[in-house]
């Protein structure tokens, strides 16, 4: 590996470790993969955008850093918690909130972030997912939603800290 991959496995683990942004791993993964394999074309020409950082759910419980009971989870076995919409993101305009439980996209599961990542870099900007969410009312009462995301090229995007991607 050189010196230049190794730069690039460690900033996309930073981001991760840091807040888990998942659109921007993704960014970054993909330059890992074209420098790694020169020659080689991208499987897309942009990457698609939704505008959430999530986090796994088991590691979010098990921290207590979801603001509803171990009990209320207990019909939600896998998934991604969302802990931050962009605002105006195509998350955002879908009715997305922070605290959702993303269990499936397309009808296929999301079991953690890795599995969340891996569906997003395969979807192009302009493709409509359909999410899976489940939604905790104050009661701890659950809510399965279907709801549907119109995705948006990366490029010029603003992260979760405010900042436009480049």
């Amino acid at each position: 590996m050189s010196r230049i991959q190794k730069l690039l496995a460690a900033l996309a683990t930073l981001v991760i470790t840091i807040g888990g942004v998942a659109s921007a791993v993704i960014a970054v993964l993909d330059l890992v993969d074209r420098v790694s394999n020169p020659g080689s074309e991208p499987p897309h020409t942009a990457n698609a955008y939704l505008g959430v950082e999530v986090q796994d759910l088991e590691r979010e419980v098990a921290e207590g850093n979801v603001p509803h009971s171990e009990a209320t989870l207990a019909s939600v076995e896998d998934g991604v918690l969302v802990t931050a919409v962009v605002r105006n993101s195509p998350a955002a305009r879908a009715g997305v909130k922070s605290d959702d439980v993303i269990t499936s996209i397309n009808s296929r599961s999301v079991e953690d972030v890795d599995e969340f990542k891996r569906i997003l870099k395969k979807a192009q900007p302009g493709d409509s997912l359909r999410l899976t969410i489940h939604r905790f009312s104050i009661h701890g009462e659950p809510r399965t939603l279907s709801i549907r995301a119109k995705l948006e090229s990366l490029e010029g995007a603003v992260m979760p800290d405010g900042t436009k991607h480049s």
